[in-house]
């Protein structure tokens, strides 16, 4: 069995391999330029290991974006999820969206500790899933990974769950069989008994970023690369060609002396050359408005392409409307409702799960708050018109400066008409 394990798990990672690039994208860090120093010969030799890098993470822009768009506002759902499973919704799918759009799908692990039921994050790179023939039931999991040099590795069905430990050989070092995991029943502060018990359901949700699949890097991988190496080589060229060559015309004297020519050159400010010498200076143009126009069009792909917002092109126009706004989210709004059916597809299979656990009957209702840049003056003038048409309660909904909740204004709205005195009141002080 051992064997076999460690072939699955190899060939898993030589499948896997290069799938996770998104991660080196988003947390890309530029290299410092540097020299490195050697002998070779008995001569002291310095060379140049890095150009200048220039990395401006376009990539990780668009990954918050999404993420933002959807989750800035807390999702409305059933709140008693929190107060008894003890799962914070709005943290969790924030942090499960993230690795989703980087991976392109993330697991969500269920396990019990101390009688309390708690959740582990885990990378796609750690599992192997295995389904049913009609691809609906998540019959098996393995899941790996690495740690002091030793391979762990944990064997998840419906009967239990098999831990092994091999080291850095892979001979396979502890192999033992438990329950999902241990009901402790406690007389006072003794435990009393230990019972062995088994999710109905296995323990591993999967979170998918899009209906392909793919993680947000995919389709913009080169047009990264494209527009930070445009913009490393310029940064390159000015440093190399940033002072001006000196051309001598006439020169006398001997090549291997140049230095010490150089060197009257600034002393002297002056240098000897023939009757028919001179000495001019060479500059080296770099074509920028070529390099400019062409990181535009780069620019504009990787937001086309990524289907995110250029925050430079909201502010483009003078009357920069809501419809004019909406039309330049509409990219985004079509990536990030792509995610938001996987979401939701995540969250019933959650609410299921949790539903058999404690035998609790929470709702599946899930509803994104999406946050969206508006121009607050034409919102206020909306909801103005529309007084006495529509509800208090629906302009209230959409009025930009309700900040602390619909329920909550027309609350403090009842309680200052209180505090209004009547015109019958009026008049009465009046005669007094």
């Amino acid at each position: 069995m051992s064997d076999k394990i460690i072939d699955l798990i190899n060939k898993d990672i030589k499948l896997k391999k290069g799938r996770y690039i998104g991660r080196y994208y988003y947390n890309y860090k530029p290299s410092k330029k540097g020299f490195e120093d050697f002998i070779k010969n008995g001569i002291e030799y310095s060379i140049r290991k890095k150009d200048n890098e220039i990395y401006i993470n376009y990539f990780k822009m668009l990954v918050t974006q999404k993420i933002d768009y959807l989750l800035a506002k807390n999702p409305t759902y059933d709140k008693n999820v929190n107060e008894i499973a003890k799962i914070d919704i709005w943290t969790l799918l924030d942090r499960l969206v993230l690795n989703a759009s980087l991976d392109s799908r993330v697991w969500l692990h269920l396990y019990i500790d101390n009688n309390k039921l708690t959740y582990l994050i885990i990378k796609d790179s750690e599992i192997i899933p295995f389904y049913s023939s009609d691809k609906k039931t998540l019959e098996k999991v393995i899941r790996y990974f690495v740690e002091d040099e030793r391979l762990y590795v944990e064997i998840w069905d419906k009967t239990g769950v098999n831990y092994i430990v091999y080291d850095k050989d892979k001979i396979e070092i502890t192999n033992t069989f438990d329950s999902h995991f241990k009901t402790i029943e406690y007389a006072g502060e003794t435990i009393e008994k230990t019972i062995d018990s088994n999710f109905n359901i296995l323990p591993f949700l999967c979170l998918e970023n899009n209906k392909d699949s793919t993680g947000d890097i995919d389709d913009i991988e080169n047009l990264i690369i494209a527009y930070n190496g445009i913009c490393t080589g310029f940064v390159d060229n000015v440093e190399k060609f940033q002072e001006a060559l000196m051309v001598l015309k006439g020169y006398v004297g001997e090549s291997s002396d140049m230095k010490k020519v150089m060197d009257k050159v600034k002393k002297h400010k002056g240098i000897a050359v023939d009757k028919d010498g001179d000495v001019n200076y060479m500059t080296i143009d770099i074509p920028v408005e070529a390099r400019n126009l062409l990181l535009n069009i780069l620019r504009d792909v990787i937001f086309l392409i990524g289907r995110g917002v250029d925050p430079s092109k909201l502010s483009e126009g003078s009357n920069i409307t809501n419809t004019v706004i909406k039309s330049r989210y509409i990219q985004l709004d079509l990536k990030s409702t792509d995610c938001e059916k996987r979401i939701h597809e995540f969250y019933n299979n959650l609410i299921n799960f949790l539903n058999e656990f404690y035998t609790g009957n929470y709702t599946t209702e899930l509803e994104f708050n999406k946050a969206m840049l508006i121009n607050e003056s034409e919102k206020i003038d909306d909801c103005l018109k529309s007084l006495n048409i529509i509800s208090l309660r629906t302009i209230l909904e959409n009025h930009p400066m309700v900040k602390h909740g619909v329920d909550e204004e027309l609350k403090r709205i009842a309680e200052e008409k209180k505090d209004i005195p009547k015109d019958e009141d009026l008049h009465t002080n009046n005669i007094k």
